[in-house]
């Protein structure tokens, strides 16, 4: 009787353990921290006059690795900007052209054509916004990121001092995450 009692627990536990294995084992998706931060992005009624609503001030600073100082929004303009331990900004510029897509590609076949005899970089950014490049301006440790979505025209600069750049993938983290709310 005993014998037949444990059995039965012992089957049990063994079937318990299959069942949690089993659901376990649902093909798992990698979740990367951008997938992680971006699931907490909440659309907005955006204001292109205040584009220092797309981030919080304590996005950036998690990104620049420092304090940023008061935002101070302009028309269509928004600075993070820091001075302690060394200068770093990141800034989003946005305007409301009458065709967005049409003025992003002729600012970059110009600057295809005359930015490249100065040493700057061009390169095409997929999955961001409508459509979007890099401009690269490595002797000044700068770089803008030009993204179109819906109405409106973005330029996302950054520059900091040597040590202190940002890389192109928290460029572009930043403003896929300033994008993901309109």
């Amino acid at each position: 009787m005993k014998t037949q009692g444990i059995i039965r627990t012992s089957l049990s536990l063994v079937v318990l353990i299959a069942l949690a294995i089993a659901a376990g084992c649902d093909k798992q998706k990698s979740v990367t921290a951008d997938d992680a931060a971006r699931k907490g992005v909440h659309k907005i009624a955006f204001d292109p006059k205040n584009p220092c609503t797309l981030l919080k001030k304590e996005e950036v600073e998690v990104i620049m690795k420092q304090k940023v100082m008061d935002l101070e929004p302009q028309d269509g303009f928004c600075s993070y900007w820091s001075q302690e331990p060394k200068s770093i900004s990141f800034e989003i510029t946005v305007t409301t052209p009458g065709d967005p897509g049409g003025e992003l590609k002729g600012i970059k076949k110009y600057m295809q054509k005359d930015g490249q005899k100065s040493g700057h970089v061009i390169k095409q950014v997929d999955g961001l916004g409508d459509d979007a490049f890099f401009q690269l301006i490595p002797q000044e440790q700068e770089k803008y990121l030009y993204a179109v979505k819906g109405k409106y025209h973005f330029i996302f600069r950054t520059r900091g001092e040597q040590g202190y750049e940002m890389s192109e993938d928290e460029v572009k983290n930043l403003a896929k995450t300033a994008l993901d709310r309109i």
